[in-house]
């Protein structure tokens, strides 16, 4: 995933490392960021770098929901070791836009 700003705003670039399943959001290329999640990859100094982060969204099918989730980490391109970093939530649909939230469990 590659993430750029515009306006402030936040947006992750899919690219060819990610793992992106499910028939309907399989068609989406750019996911807007919500503001919570953006601040949380801000604090890595290399956000915007290329090729720094890797993106996972599926569907959780041990429950019977249409909801779909997603995994952002440090990709392992990126050359750094362990920890590495890890953010999860869910993906939202804001205006028919796919935004990368965080989940409210």
């Amino acid at each position: 995933m590659q993430l750029r700003e515009l306006n402030g705003q936040l947006i992750a670039n899919k690219t060819p490392q990610d793992v992106i399943k499910g028939e309907y959001i399989e068609q989406f290329h750019e996911f807007l960021v919500s503001e919570q999640v953006a601040n949380e990859l801000r604090k890595c100094t290399s956000y915007l770098a290329p090729d720094y982060w890797k993106l996972a969204i599926n569907k959780d099918l041990s429950i019977n929901d249409e909801q779909f989730y997603w995994e952002i980490t440090v990709s392992v391109d990126a050359g750094l070791t362990f920890p590495v970093f890890t953010i999860e939530g869910i993906v939202k649909l804001e205006d028919n836009l796919p935004v990368l939230a965080l989940s409210s469990k």
